[in-house]
């Protein structure tokens, strides 16, 4: 019976514990740069400078808000097609993103658009919020048939909507409620004659780094935006649509965390080693146009070990009435599909052995399906798309890399993709996620810069050597623990390597061996104790004097390491717990304390304090 533990609902006496580490969370908000603010609606390079060099940023969640109108190409007033802007359309309103940290150079995102899309196909839940402007296209991926604004007056915003609403009641399920929900999000009357709202674009999934979800001080970070002016990608819509995108106004919002002065302090003090992180790099390979119908596509050489590999497809020139965001290997499920199979080699080796194939006769999309399936699953998530909405509006072809010899990088490996497709051009988009490994250099306890490409094998051997992280939130955990490993996950899954249960197993094996000591070493103090009493005359039974107990501690606070004494004092917590609950009783004789635990079969425990 000892060894059984209650259930959570039968443990009447559980104490109640609050975390106070946190004393305010707020944003900062930062405006582009004034010489680069002009270039919202005219295209060039727009910059986000983060000085804010005193404040504890948590980087991972932050956003650019877009305020936005929509109008007429040639005329100053709404679209008089049935048009909207398209999924995730904010990141393809840019050619290249980049993120500096500490005045280097992190990460190079090439067609943000598309891979920003692909990592969020993976990435995302059914259920992410819409005004991040994800809302991607399902059932037949088209235009609702039945124009929205049908009415004379488009200031009669009531009419419009209840046509909305009433033409998504009438539409089966091959309809692309996708579509309608964009038209009742962003088609809205912001003033005379124009439409607009706003998006909340997150910079993570699409920067790695941020993988790293732990709160950042001291290190400056820049933000570049290439912006590129081209309507036709970021519209879609019926026959004869010409709309316009006017930015009114970009910023970018970054949570600020100020914790208690306590574990301020205590973080502060714990900065005086670099520490080491890592994460999934985002190597985006770029686009390749492909003409014939067996293709080898050379992706890259690389020394960095790589995990996974995605690649979409598009055959459609920018046009309003083409849906530019969604990838395709066929228009429709009549229509014979585009790409046939595509195998990943790894100099000779093929992964998986057999190629992902599409039966061109069938039009089986169910090993395209299975995969992306089991790529969502390894970052933590159910698939957001249904088998019907994926081979539609968003098959892209998932390969897990991650099966292979531990020394495989370290000369450098050929990436390759074998590619059998139909007669025509054909766009490729190839996103390698690779392993990175930084380090955050400290100095007078501040983060100074990151340094990119440090020696694997030296983060393995500390990570080895375990050491004590102390109870705090994950955003402070990582910095406290400066010693270790501050592996990044994505979704709950580590890109630490297949070493990590050997890792966590010698941590978990020094931490026991720690306790040990610290018992031993109580019981031989216990034992010194029992002996001198020997020699005392025998009057009263009594514990140790409180004065003795002081002594104690000082010498035991003498003889061993900060690791031990904080290993010894929660068991001391835990030993207080006890009396809280009951468990343990408390009785006062003399100048001694002595606690008597209680078991089920009534015999009782002495132990004198």
């Amino acid at each position: 019976m000892a060894n059984r533990i209650l259930d959570p609902i039968l443990r009447l006496y559980d104490p109640i514990r609050y975390s106070f580490n946190k004393k305010k969370e707020d944003y900062i908000i930062i405006s582009p740069t004034v010489g680069s603010k002009s270039q919202l609606n005219d295209g060039g390079r727009i910059t986000f400078e983060i000085n804010s060099l005193s404040n504890w940023l948590l980087l991972s969640d932050a956003y650019s808000r877009c305020d936005f109108k929509i109008k007429d190409g040639t005329q100053n007033q709404v679209p008089q097609t049935n048009t909207t802007l398209e999924n995730n359309f904010f990141p393809s309103l840019f050619s290249e993103m980049v993120l500096d940290a500490g005045s280097n150079p992190i990460e190079t995102i090439k067609h943000p658009g598309e891979f920003d899309t692909m990592l969020k196909t993976v990435l995302y839940p059914k259920d992410f919020d819409s005004v991040s402007g994800w809302i991607p296209d399902v059932g037949d991926g088209s235009v609702l048939k039945e124009p929205v604004r049908n009415v004379a007056n488009d200031a009669d915003l009531d009419r419009v909507r209840v046509v909305a609403r009433n033409t998504i009641e009438r539409v089966g399920r091959a309809a692309n409620h996708g579509f309608e929900k964009r038209v009742l999000q962003y088609n809205n009357i912001v003033e005379n004659n124009r439409w607009g709202n706003y998006v909340n674009w997150k910079l993570y999934p699409l920067f790695g780094l941020l993988e790293h979800k732990k709160v950042f001080i001291g290190l400056p970070y820049k933000i570049h935006l290439q912006r590129e002016i081209n309507d036709d990608k970021i519209f879609f819509g019926e026959n004869g649509s010409d709309a316009k995108l006017e930015i009114t106004n970009l910023q970018l919002f970054i949570p600020v965390i100020t914790p208690s002065i306590e574990v301020e302090t205590r973080i502060f003090n714990s900065l005086t080693k670099d520490i080491e992180i890592a994460f999934l790099h985002r190597n985006t390979v770029g686009s390749m146009t492909l003409t014939g119908e067996s293709t080898t596509w050379p992706i890259t050489n690389t020394i960095k070990p790589a995990r996974y590999l995605m690649v979409g497809f598009k055959n459609l020139p920018d046009s309003q009435t083409n849906n530019n965001n969604v990838f395709r290997v066929a228009m429709n499920q009549t229509q014979n599909p585009l790409i046939h199979n595509v195998q990943v080699r790894l100099n000779n080796d093929n992964y998986p052995n057999q190629p992902l194939t599409i039966n061109p006769t069938t039009k089986d999309y169910n090993e395209l399906y299975r995969n992306y399936k089991n790529m969502c699953e390894l970052f933590g998530n159910l698939p957001q798309f249904e088998y019907v909405d994926f081979a539609l509006n968003h098959p892209i072809f998932c390969f897990d890399l991650s099966a292979h010899q531990e020394d495989l990088f370290k000369t450098g490996v050929n990436i390759n993709i074998h590619i059998e497709k139909t007669q025509g051009d054909v766009t490729g988009y190839c996103l390698l996620l690779e392993e990175a490994k930084h380090l955050i250099k400290i100095a007078d306890r501040r983060m100074i810069r990151i340094e990119d490409d440090i020696d694997l094998e030296r983060i393995d051997a500390n990570a080895k050597e375990g050491g004590f992280i102390f109870s705090l939130p994950l955003i402070f955990a990582g910095i406290t623990a400066a010693a270790t490993v501050a592996g990044a996950t994505a979704g709950g899954v580590s890109v630490v390597s297949e070493k990590k249960a050997a890792i966590a197993e010698a941590a978990a094996t020094k931490a026991t061996e720690e306790k040990k000591a610290a018992e031993e070493h109580k019981h031989n103090l216990k034992m010194e104790k029992l002996a001198a009493e020997v020699k005392k005359p025998k009057t009263e039974k009594k514990g140790s004097g409180v004065g003795d107990m002081i002594g104690t501690i000082k010498e035991f606070g003498k003889r061993f390491s900060e690791e031990t004494k904080k290993t010894v004092k929660q068991g001391l917590n835990k030993l207080v717990d006890s009396i809280d609950t009951g468990e343990i009783k408390v009785k006062h004789k003399g100048n001694g304390i002595f606690l008597k635990k209680y078991t089920h079969w009534r015999r009782n425990i002495s132990f004198k304090v």
